[in-house]
C-alpha cells in the first residue's frame, strides 16, 4: 500500500505537536540564533525547512499577541495592520513542506531572514525588546525537534599565561543567490534567480566585481525583506520617491517611505554610494517586495557600480 504523502498544513502541526507531546525538554547548548542559522545552511533540506516553520510560526504568536493588545488599547489601525500579517505569516508556515526551498541568511547588519521558496521573511518581533525572547523561543523550539549540540560552534579556548590571544573569527559567508556567465563578444555578466543582471564590460578586476556584486545583492534582498515586512503591517510605500539618506553621526541610512513620515533605518553601504544605481532598482524592488520580481538588465553596471570597484582598486 502506497504511503500518503502528508501536507505541509499535517506537516506542521506534527511538529508542533511533536514539541509538546515531548516529556524531557533537551538542553539547548549555548547557541545564538545567526550560529545556527550559518550552520543550518550545511543541513538537508528538510531541516532547514523544519527551521522555517518553526521560526515562521512563532513570529505568527508573536504578530498574533502583540494585535490582541494593540485591540485593547484602542489602537484600531495598528492593530488590523499587524493581525493580517500574523495571518499571513501563519499561511506562509502552513504551506512550508519537507521539499520547500529555503534559505537562510545573515544581513549586513546581523538580521537573520529567510527566503522561503522565493518569499523574504525577515525574523523579528513587533516589540524590538523582545527579539531576543523570540530567538529563543525559535531555538528551544527547533531544538527541541533536531540535536543541536553538533551544530554549536566550537567553544573558544582560553590563551595560556604569555599567549597571544587569538583573532575573533570572521563570521562565515552564507551561501550565494549570485552566478555569473561569461559570452564571447560581452563582458561578465552578475545573475541574481530573482532577475536581476548586471553586465560589466570587461574582464578587468574581476575579483573585485564578484564582492561588489555581492554585497549589493546582499544589501538588496535585506531591504526587499524589510520593505516586504512594512508592506504587509499596511504601510504605504511612494516607490517613486524612496531614497537612502544618511543618518547624522551613523553609518546607517535612512529611507522615507511615504509623504506620512514614515521611515526605515537600515544598513546599506554599497547602495547608499551607488545612488543612481538605486533609483533604477525601485521598479525592481516593488515587484520583488509584491511577490511577483521582474527581470531587469543593468547593462551599465560598470559606470554604475564605479564608486565601489574604484574602492576595490584602491
Amino acid at each position: 500500500m502506497a504511503r500518503q504523502r502528508a501536507t505541509p498544513t499535517r506537516r506542521l502541526a506534527a511538529l508542533l505537536l511533536g514539541l509538546l507531546a515531548q516529556t524531557v525538554v533537551a538542553a539547548v547548548p549555548p547557541l545564538r540564533l545567526s550560529d545556527l542559522a550559518v550552520a543550518l545552511n550545511r543541513q538537508p533540506e528538510a531541516v532547514r525547512a523544519d527551521f522555517a516553520a518553526i521560526a515562521v510560526s512563532a513570529m505568527a504568536d508573536a504578530f498574533g499577541r502583540e494585535a490582541e493588545n494593540a485591540d485593547r488599547v484602542d489602537d484600531t489601525r495598528w492593530a488590523g495592520g499587524v493581525d493580517a500579517y500574523a495571518r499571513q505569516l501563519r499561511t506562509i508556515a502552513a504551506g512550508i513542506g519537507s521539499d520547500t526551498p529555503v534559505r537562510i541568511r545573515l544581513s549586513p547588519e546581523h538580521s537573520l531572514y529567510l527566503l522561503i521558496g522565493g518569499t523574504p521573511v525577515i525574523v523579528s518581533d513587533p516589540r524590538v525588546r523582545r527579539q531576543k525572547v523570540l530567538e529563543q523561543e525559535i531555538l528551544e523550539r527547533f531544538c527541541g525537534l533536531h540535536d543541536c549540540t553538533h551544530l554549536a560552534p566550537p567553544p573558544a579556548h582560553s590563551a595560556a599565561a604569555g599567549d597571544a590571544a587569538p583573532a575573533p573569527a570572521a563570521a562565515p559567508a552564507m551561501p550565494s543567490s549570485v552566478q555569473w556567465s561569461f559570452r564571447q563578444y560581452k563582458g561578465p555578466t552578475c545573475r541574481t534567480d530573482d532577475g536581476l543582471a548586471f553586465e560589466f564590460r570587461s574582464l578587468r578586476d574581476l575579483q573585485a566585481k564578484r564582492r561588489v556584486c555581492q554585497q549589493v545583492v546582499a544589501e538588496l534582498d535585506t531591504l526587499a525583506a524589510r520593505l516586504a515586512q512594512y508592506a504587509a503591517v499596511g504601510t504605504d510605500i511612494d516607490w517613486q520617491r524612496i531614497a537612502l539618506n544618511a543618518v547624522p553621526d551613523s553609518d546607517r541610512q535612512e529611507i522615507r517611505l511615504n509623504p506620512n513620515n514614515d521611515m526605515l533605518v537600515v544598513r546599506l553601504p554599497a547602495l547608499s554610494r551607488t545612488p543612481a544605481l538605486f533609483a533604477r532598482l525601485r521598479p525592481w524592488l516593488a515587484a520583488k517586495v509584491a511577490g511577483h520580481p521582474v527581470a531587469v538588465d543593468i547593462s551599465d553596471a560598470e559606470q554604475l557600480l564605479a564608486p565601489l570597484l574604484n574602492t576595490e582598486a584602491d
